[in-house]
C-alpha cells in the first residue's frame, strides 16, 4: 500500500494550477528514487510535465524537524513547495521574501502563498538548472531564513527530465 508523504500531501492541498498532476498525487508512480529525491509520474496526465521531484528528510541541526521541497515545471514557471513542521501559516497567506538558490538572489522579492507547516512560491522555468546546480534554496524575510538542502538535486532534475520526455520508469533506491 502507498503511503502519503508529507510531500504528496502539500502538492494536494496546494498546487491547484497543477490540478490535472496534483489529482492524480496519491497515485503517482515512482518514477525514479535518485540520492534521497523521488521522482514521480502523473500516468494519466497527457500534458507536458507531468512529473515532480520530492526530497523529504530531517533536519538535525533544528530539533529534528521535518522539512520537504518539491519541484515542479508548469508551463514557464518552475513550482516550488516547501514545507517547514515549525511553521503555522494562514490558509493562504502571502508571504513576500528573497528568495536565494546556491547563496545567490534570484528574486528579491518573491511571493509565496502560506497554508498550516507549507509555502508554494514559483520561480522562472529557466532556474530549474540553477537549483539544481545548488546546494539549498533559502527564503530571507525581515529578521527570518529558511534555508532548505537540495542535495543531490542534480541528478533529480535530470531524471525530472527524462521523466517528462515520457521515458521508461527506472526506480531504484
Amino acid at each position: 500500500m502507498k503511503r502519503l508523504t508529507q510531500a504528496r500531501s502539500c502538492l494536494l492541498g496546494l498546487l491547484a494550477g497543477l490540478a490535472p498532476l496534483v489529482a492524480q498525487a496519491q497515485e503517482r508512480p515512482l518514477f525514479e528514487s535518485v540520492n534521497g529525491w523521488q521522482v514521480e509520474r502523473a500516468g494519466s496526465v497527457t500534458g507536458v510535465n507531468p512529473c515532480v521531484i520530492v526530497r523529504s528528510y530531517v533536519d538535525e541541526d533544528d530539533d529534528d524537524a521535518d522539512n520537504s521541497i518539491t519541484f515542479a515545471l508548469e508551463n514557464k514557471a518552475l513550482v516550488v513547495v516547501l514545507t517547514y513542521s515549525k511553521w503555522s501559516h494562514d490558509k493562504d497567506e502571502k508571504i513576500v521574501a528573497a528568495t536565494e538558490l546556491g547563496g545567490k538572489t534570484v528574486n528579491a522579492k518573491s511571493t509565496w502563498t502560506g497554508n498550516g507547516t507549507q509555502i508554494v512560491g514559483s520561480l522562472p522555468a529557466g532556474l530549474a538548472e540553477k537549483a539544481a546546480d545548488s546546494e539549498e534554496i533559502a527564503i530571507k524575510g525581515k529578521g527570518w531564513k529558511a534555508s532548505f538542502d537540495l542535495s543531490g538535486a542534480s541528478e533529480a532534475f535530470a531524471a525530472m527530465k527524462r521523466c517528462n520526455a515520457g521515458e521508461k520508469p527506472n526506480p531504484r533506491t
